[in-house]
């Protein structure tokens, strides 16, 4: 029963490489490059996808930063312009007290 079973076996590849004869070399090989071109090159499709979706994610973060580049320049912008600014600024952020003043900090639990 094994015997047969590799005959049959080697019919089916005796058939397999007669079609595959008939294709010219040059389809094979322009198979080969495609192949290479979409899966497995530095500058493949896939790779030139994640590229872009890259880029895309570092744009946004570019735009996000160049929110906060122009808020932080208007806020600084109206500290630089009175000293009344600059002094509430101080006094909400780092909790600083004029000379005749006593500064309580309530935390809620």
């Amino acid at each position: 029963m094994g015997t047969l079973q590799a005959y049959g076996m080697k019919e089916s590849l005796r058939k397999i490489w007669s079609h595959l004869r008939r294709v010219p070399l040059f389809v094979y090989i322009g198979g080969a490059l495609l192949f290479e071109m979409a899966f497995v090159d530095e500058n493949s499709f896939v790779q030139s996808y994640r590229y872009s979706r890259q880029i895309a994610r570092l744009k946004a973060t570019a735009t996000q930063y160049r929110e906060v580049i122009k808020n932080d320049s208007i806020r600084l912008d109206e500290l630089k312009s009175s000293d009344e600014n600059l002094e509430k600024f101080a006094r909400e952020t780092y909790q600083m007290k004029g000379k005749d003043e006593d500064v309580f900090i309530i935390v809620e639990d």
